[in-house]
């Protein structure tokens, strides 16, 4: 029977790196969702905070809240996406750090923690890490993700 080890060690040096690439990228599209879920909420938070304070007036003139209550009903279903979101997104980071603390060179380990966990384009990798430019920093990338063990 195959073992996933064995597998891992089947694959052609350029599907690792895809594979690993996919992988890593999986993790910057749940950030860009949680930063997009984050951005959601505090639009809402604003905009109930205005209407909490028409709401004041209007009770004063005998209106009704329904509106408002409605607003912080959704205010709440998007808090509990964005809690969701947030745990699969620590979830990934967890995963990811364990995979890349096995990577046995340390700069190939802040290669990878720099551009997917992150998000540093090339150039600000090679300024952070001391290094010329950022076509090698996208070398050692690659490098990293071929050895990398998903």
């Amino acid at each position: 029977m195959e073992n996933r080890e064995t597998r891992v060690s089947r694959r052609r040096p350029g599907e690792q790196v895809t594979l690993a690439r996919k992988y890593m990228g999986r993790i910057w599209e749940a950030k860009k969702r949680v930063w997009e879920l984050t951005r959601r909420l505090e639009v809402c938070d604003a905009m109930l905070s205005r209407a909490g304070t028409a709401l004041g007036d209007e009770k004063r003139s005998g209106g009704g809240a329904s509106a408002l209550e409605e607003g912080v009903r959704a205010v709440e279903r998007l808090r509990e996406s964005l809690g969701e979101e947030l745990e699969g997104y620590a979830a990934r980071v967890r995963e990811a750090e364990r995979a890349i603390d096995q990577l046995e060179d340390e700069s190939e380990r802040e290669a990878l923690r720099l551009r997917y966990l992150c998000g540093e384009d090339y150039e600000r990798m090679a300024e952070r890490m001391h290094y010329c430019d950022g076509r090698y920093m996208r070398k050692k990338c690659a490098s990293a993700l071929g050895h990398l063990r998903i």
